[in-house]
């Protein structure tokens, strides 16, 4: 079952752009369930995200479930409205509506069209496994630009602070969210019926030395999730 468009509300993050982005975005609202967030200055990916989700938080209270998605045309329509319905039907199926989050995930599976660069598919999972090393119930792709969540206080307190990274905001976010759960983290991951390669727009090779800095930080906050969950466990 896919949501339709009428029960999805969008909010279009324009980062600090000095060009006609604000404009174009403006008129592709207009008369639509979107809005506008015009950010005075880039603030980077992540915290421009951010912003967006205290700007919904802020003002859309009834909001059962609230996410990112990155606007490079990666995706398929069908699997962007798949699994907002689909985190909705997480939801009411719990019996304590216990569900975090829920990711996409770019697995390459019979029947599905996954197109990606080997390169960068690589470099994606080298950067999967330093990051999720003793993490074994880890979401696989950790990197994929759609990700869902429930609109919970975990949730809200994960926004509250600027994030110190800008390629792992995925990372600083379920963390944040485990760490206020007392080590508790329920993630659904779901694999995308299409996805494909955008030039330009992922991680590359010539990002190896932001990339390794910022991933030594993202592992720290790992580590304090992980050193969370395990005093729960030991004081249980």
């Amino acid at each position: 079952m896919l949501a339709t468009e009428n029960q999805i509300r969008w909010l279009f993050v324009n980062d600090g752009s000095s060009d006609d982005t604000h404009r174009i975005l403006k008129e592709l609202c207009s008369g639509k369930s979107a809005q506008v967030l015009n950010l005075p200055k880039n603030m980077g990916k992540g915290n421009a995200i951010r912003h967006g989700f205290s700007e919904i938080t802020r003002n859309e209270s009834e909001i059962r479930a609230l996410g990112y998605l990155d606007s490079d045309g990666a995706f398929g329509k069908d699997d962007v409205f798949r699994l907002a319905e689909l985190i909705i039907q997480k939801l009411d199926d719990s019996a304590d509506g216990k569900l975090d989050a829920l990711i996409s995930s770019r697995v390459s599976l019979s029947g599905r069209s996954i197109s990606r660069k080997v390169s960068r598919h690589y470099l994606g999972r080298i950067i999967a496994t330093l990051l999720t090393n003793k993490w074994k119930d880890a979401p696989y792709d950790t990197q994929s630009g759609y990700k869902l969540f429930s609109n919970s206080n975990a949730f809200r307190f994960s926004i509250s602070d600027e994030f110190t990274t800008r390629w792992f905001v995925d990372i600083e976010i379920l963390t944040r969210i485990g760490i206020y759960n007392k080590g508790s983290l329920s993630i659904w991951e779901e694999p995308l019926y299409f996805w494909r390669d955008i030039s330009g727009s992922k991680l590359n090779f010539k990002n190896y030395f932001s990339v390794l800095l910022e991933l030594f930080v993202a592992r720290q906050k790992v580590l304090k999730f992980l050193k969370e969950r395990s005093s729960q466990s030991g004081s249980n």
